[in-house]
């Protein structure tokens, strides 16, 4: 008995490195656990030269008493991580076109013109009519009747009316507007001549075929001397002269128009740059 009680007292020897090393590759497909020896008894002596680094970083790996596991490690990160503020949430921007204060746009008339004028491309015509006619009648508290301003506020008025349908207000508008325009800037100006192309447009939708053809006429010598003639507005004026030789059964002057203004377009295709 108590033979037996010494040998169970007995402390397996210590295996060394080229042991444990042929155990393991003669049981690799085995777990460690299977292995004969316990695995705290598993030491390398410091005059053993290690050759294998595989094999002996995997008998390393398994000694759990000096590993941390992997929650722990995460945790000593955190730890050592400078802690971050949250992040604030974004207010929800809302980009609102202004329509009750004009003045936002620009300072004085100048501002309420371009918001007319805005209103007048979004396509509310009888609305750009109303801000115009109000603009209207504080330049002429003003600056009086004959202003350029004014003329330009009755060329937009005519333009407006001229889009919402009411061609004859139009014509009207716009006949006061090259009166003033040629009182104040003079017959040969470029506003004059825009004037007259907007007029020349309001009478021929009015069967007035002649009164239009001289002022389209009128419009195009002004414009000829300031922008030559190779223009897309000089251009654009040909054009509707053709159109209106060609329905008075004038063919020839038709075709003049249309390879004048050929012509321009052409010049002004070769001009532009090839991207």
């Amino acid at each position: 008995m108590e033979g037996e009680g010494r040998e169970q007292n007995k402390t397996p020897p210590l295996v060394t490195l080229k042991e444990s090393t042929n155990m393991l590759v003669e049981k690799k497909r085995s777990p460690i656990s299977s292995l004969n020896f316990p695995m705290e008894q598993l030491k390398i002596p410091f005059e053993d030269e290690v050759h294998d680094y595989e094999t002996t970083s995997q008998v390393r790996s398994h000694d759990l008493g000096q590993s941390k596991s992997y929650e722990e490690q995460e945790a000593a990160k955190k730890e050592l991580s400078p802690t971050k503020p949250p992040l604030r949430p974004k207010p929800n921007r809302v980009f609102r076109r202004s329509t009750t204060d004009p003045s936002s746009l620009g300072q004085g008339e100048e501002g309420m013109m371009r918001f007319a004028e805005e209103v007048l491309m979004n396509g509310d015509a009888a609305t750009a009519v109303a801000l115009f006619g109000s603009l209207l009648k504080e330049l002429e508290k003003k600056y009086g009747l004959n202003h350029r301003q004014v003329a330009r506020c009755y060329h937009k008025i005519g333009e407006a009316c001229l889009y919402a349908g009411k061609v004859e207000l139009a014509v009207s508008h716009l006949e006061e507007a090259i009166s003033i325009g040629s009182n104040v800037l003079g017959p040969h100006h470029l506003d004059v001549a825009r004037s007259l192309e907007k007029s020349a447009e309001a009478n021929l939708k009015l069967d007035y075929v002649e009164t239009s053809h001289r002022e389209y006429r009128r419009a195009l010598r002004i414009k000829r001397s300031h922008l030559g003639l190779y223009h897309p507005e000089v251009a654009h004026i040909h054009t509707q002269l053709a159109n209106i030789y060609f329905n008075c059964g004038e063919l020839l002057s038709s075709q003049a128009s249309f390879e004048e203004a050929l012509d321009a377009f052409r010049h002004l295709s070769m001009r532009a740059p090839c991207w």
